[in-house]
């Protein structure tokens, strides 16, 4: 069996939970003073046995999670990675390429290889790069070697 084009598919009954997570690097830490300030305070319990001390640590520990999840409230992580500069006008003229393409191979003409086929990918090429940012990837690997 290949596995060069895949058939691949999902049944809504096997999709997976959308994953979530909560990244520290954002969280907002004056929210999480002002909220810990608020929950704890002056943090004053009477502790006579270590029964005391357990209940008192479980208490401070679940306010100190609660104004965690406040500051940094969870995220859904994202199941596809989407390409910002893909658009619709770049999907057809891939499309209109590729027909191209297939039209020139399967006649086996010169003027379709060098017409309809030439003209479809310089299309897509002009409107996939632009210079500017084809000079700074070209800058980035001059600085790189």
């Amino acid at each position: 069996m290949s596995d060069h084009r895949q058939i691949h598919f999902a049944l809504k009954c096997d999709k997976p939970k959308p994953t979530r997570y909560r990244n520290i690097r954002n969280m907002s830490w004056d929210v999480y003073d002002a909220e810990l300030c608020a929950r704890i305070g002056m943090w004053f319990g009477r502790v006579d046995t270590p029964a005391d001390i357990e209940r008192e640590l479980d208490a401070v520990n679940s306010e100190i999670l609660k104004s965690y999840h406040t500051a940094c409230p969870e995220r859904r992580l994202s199941g596809r990675n989407r390409m910002p500069w893909w658009n619709h006008d770049l999907k057809v003229l891939r499309q209109k390429g590729n027909r191209a393409f297939h039209k020139a191979y399967k006649s086996g003409l010169e003027q379709d290889w060098q017409g309809t086929l030439g003209v479809a990918f310089a299309q897509v090429w002009r409107a996939h790069i632009n210079h500017q940012e084809f000079t700074k990837f070209l800058d980035n690997l001059k600085l790189a070697t």
